[in-house]
């Protein structure tokens, strides 16, 4: 895909383990229905999760949009991603034959097969009133038109007015040596908010990646992944392979670590796409 449709998070709530053939098959003979193509291209990328494009504009709303902050992917259980519609439409009175993707309680987006049981479209509505607003006539249109919020990659920097927060290659090589968590994630988080050079930031990463704090190490791995989604177009093939290698020591290092484990596999995963 040409456009980023994931957050990418380190550790994403509702993000579920990796999609397999028999999970799909499983999830349409229980619903007695077609999935959309495109809902499992992007759950094969990453099985449900926050959205980078978080936004649908609905004109009649005051605001102007709705917010979509995640999808729900499917799981292996009765209680995972979209697997939960049953219960809630139950719960909510909301009408049959629609699988839920996204909601609180208060609305709902779903993918609504009343009509037809092979191509649904989506909808919005409102638990506590008759809203009920169809989003888009198919899956892959509903995609199309989201959109990421202006501002949404906006940290609030008085939050730290007392810290450093933007950094020279030096300061942050300084930051980076003197193993101090904050100043080493201020570090990181601006270098994914400006152009970095990528040999001199792999040197870098290497070094984080080869501490023995777990959390430094996922705060890096969270910047590679930052920057390869922000500068995709400035890694060559041989950086590509050297973070490969680096991912796969980091793996038998931290083997016991399921999450960091976890997000060294979804690296490698864009690193593939990548080099398609």
């Amino acid at each position: 895909m040409s456009e980023r449709f994931w957050n990418f998070e380190l550790m994403d709530p509702y993000e579920l383990v990796s999609l397999t053939p028999a999970m799909v098959d499983k999830a349409e003979e229980k619903f007695k229905v077609t999935f959309p193509a495109r809902y499992l291209e992007l759950l094969q990328e990453q099985n449900g999760g926050s959205l980078y494009l978080n936004k649908f504009p609905i004109a009649d709303f005051e605001e102007g949009s709705i917010d979509v902050d995640y999808l729900w992917g499917i799981g292996k259980s009765g209680k995972q991603g979209i697997y939960v519609t049953s219960y809630l439409i139950k719960e909510w009175g909301l009408p049959k034959n629609l699988v839920l993707l996204n909601g609180d309680g208060n609305f709902w987006i779903g993918l609504d097969y009343r009509q037809n049981p092979q191509e649904p479209g989506v909808v919005y509505l409102e638990s506590d009133s008759d809203v009920e607003i169809t989003l888009a006539p198919s899956f892959e249109e509903f995609v199309s038109r989201l959109y990421r919020e202006e501002g949404s990659d906006e940290l609030d920097m008085s939050l730290f007015e007392d810290d450093k927060t933007e950094f020279t290659q030096e300061e942050a090589e300084q930051a980076f040596a003197d193993k101090i968590v904050l100043p080493i994630s201020l570090a990181l988080l601006h270098l994914t908010k400006v152009e970095t050079e990528i040999d001199w930031f792999l040197n870098q990463a290497e070094k984080l990646l080869n501490n023995k704090d777990s959390t430094i190490v996922m705060e890096a791995q969270g910047t590679l992944m930052q920057i390869l989604l922000n500068q995709p177009e400035q890694f060559t093939p041989l950086h590509l392979q050297h973070i490969k290698k680096l991912l796969a020591s980091l793996k038998k290092e931290w083997k016991w670590h399921s999450d960091i484990v976890n997000y060294a596999q979804k690296i490698e995963a864009k690193i593939k796409q990548m080099s398609v």
